[in-house]
């Protein structure tokens, strides 16, 4: 008989830890287990797009209305919900989730287990936020980094080493093959031919999108058979739009806004670049390796470790479009080591980081904590 899981997360949008949820939930679903994703309807962001998402894939969904940081309202209505749905494993992503599985578990006592992703400290606030989240992590039974970075700050901040187990994130590798449209989706967002340098991912300083557009606007200076492509939504696309104004490279660089087609939006690339101050294990250098791209990648988090420099991409200093730049053209002239490096890159993806291999690495970890 198959576990009965809840995935519990308050999103704010379908992001990397969105990504993670719905593949893990989909191959625990198709392992035989009953799986259903609790959303927060935050009365601030009352965001449905992963409610949206698990939906269309014959994910069942349940979504528990807060109003507040701590609504006690809201931790009563997931006590009794999962109780009531005689849940095995309470599985939480994010600080907010977290600290609600903790709270509402006091009187169920069912096992509970968090997947860290990653810890943005870009305000006061946040680093708030990643103080308590550290704090109740304390009363989980298993807590799952998704990098060996995260791994070590988990250490760092007093967790016990026999509760953290390590999953690297998982993607669904058939959706990502250079046949994935069997469409020109290049003619839909340029008008003549060219290499497209893109990017995915949430629009905000993290991810270091001004630094790709100053390695953008060198790149151009050299090539002018070159558009850059920068798929994703968020607080800074304005000042991003006008940071391609300024620099003068605006008629070649093509902003999409938010997409779900990302395997069609990958295939348009010549080079994905990820040009982050800082990650964990992020899903869109996963999703690029799968697509057989020509990868330029920041130092930071795992990545390292998951893209080996010369083999399956090229590595660069993060804040330095310098180095950005001197990636992207040097698989511009050399096209049979960016095919080659691609291709590297998409066998690695295909043995190590699929999704099927994330479940049942979660199936053992929740095994162990009820058997």
């Amino acid at each position: 008989m198959g576990l009965k899981i809840l995935q519990l997360i308050s999103s704010a949008g379908f992001f990397g830890a969105e990504n993670v949820l719905l593949e893990l939930s989909c191959e625990l679903k198709n392992l035989g287990h009953s799986v259903t994703v609790g959303i927060f309807q935050n009365l601030h962001n009352p965001n449905f797009e992963l409610a949206e998402s698990a939906k269309n894939i014959g994910i069942d969904t349940h979504v528990f209305k807060c109003s507040g940081k701590i609504d006690l309202k809201t931790v009563s209505l997931i006590s009794s919900y999962v109780r009531e749905n005689s849940f095995d494993v309470v599985h939480s992503h994010g600080y907010k989730s977290n600290i609600y599985a903790v709270l509402s578990n006091m009187r169920n006592k069912k096992k509970l287990v968090a997947t860290c992703h990653n810890w943005i400290e870009s305000s006061r606030r946040m680093s708030l936020y990643t103080l308590l989240d550290k704090l109740f992590l304390k009363r989980f039974d298993a807590v799952v980094p998704v990098s060996t970075t995260v791994h070590e700050l988990l250490l760092k901040a007093g967790l016990r080493r026999d509760r953290l187990f390590l999953i690297e994130n998982g993607i669904n590798i058939n959706r990502f093959n250079s046949d994935a449209s069997g469409k020109d989706f290049r003619s839909l967002f340029f008008a003549c031919p060219g290499f497209v340098i893109g990017t995915v991912g949430r629009l905000t300083h993290e991810k270091g999108h001004a630094y790709m557009l100053k390695a953008a606007k060198r790149v151009l200076n050299e090539r002018k058979d070159c558009f850059f492509m920068i798929v994703g939504d968020g607080a800074l696309k304005r000042n991003l739009e006008d940071e391609a104004m300024a620099l003068g490279i605006a008629d070649r660089t093509v902003f999409t806004g938010r997409r779900s087609d990302i395997p069609e939006m990958l295939s348009v690339m010549d080079i994905f670049v990820l040009p982050s101050l800082t990650e964990g294990q992020p899903m869109a250098l996963l999703e690029a390796m799968a697509a057989g791209k020509a990868i330029v990648a920041s130092s930071v988090g795992d990545v390292p470790r998951i893209l080996k420099n010369g083999e399956t991409g090229c590595i660069v200093a993060p804040e330095n479009p310098d180095e950005l730049a001197d990636g992207i053209l040097m698989y511009i002239k050399d096209r049979p080591k960016a095919l080659k490096n691609a291709g590297q890159a998409r066998a690695e993806a295909f043995k190590k980081y699929s999704s099927a291999r994330m479940a049942k690495q979660y199936l053992q970890v929740y095994d162990s904590l009820i058997n």
